[in-house]
């Protein structure tokens, strides 16, 4: 397990006032010690957002290797569940225009998504 051994003020940062920069040492789990830089109102904000940065690249890691049908198929049940509950002698137009739109939306941000994480 990582742990943060060690953290240090170095400076006031000059761009955005209030904001310090602070280093930490962190001792990985092979016993070696890794010198991470982070910026945070105080040294609690700077570490967690080290944490965060860390829970993100695992998220990325994982939606990856996901294949989109997954997402897609979630996509389907979930959207007939809600056509299924909510069919109260509704306009079969409106049912589709209700299930399409929302799901070329959300294609759309799956797209985009995808590009964004694989530039990074």
């Amino acid at each position: 397990m990582r742990r943060a051994i060690n953290g240090k003020l170095r400076e006031e940062s000059k761009d955005y006032p209030g904001y310090f920069k602070y280093e930490f040492e962190i001792r990985e789990e092979d016993g070696s010690l890794t010198k991470v830089p982070a910026y945070g109102l105080d040294m609690q904000d700077a570490l967690s957002r080290i944490v965060r940065e860390e829970k993100i690249k695992k998220v990325k890691k994982i939606i990856k290797i996901i294949p989109d049908w997954v997402f897609l198929l979630s996509w389907f049940l979930y959207m007939s569940g809600v056509v299924g509950i909510g069919q109260y002698k509704q306009d079969l137009m409106i049912i589709l225009i209700g299930l399409l739109a929302p799901f070329f939306i959300f294609m759309g941000f799956r797209v985009w998504g995808r590009d964004k994480i694989s530039k990074d």
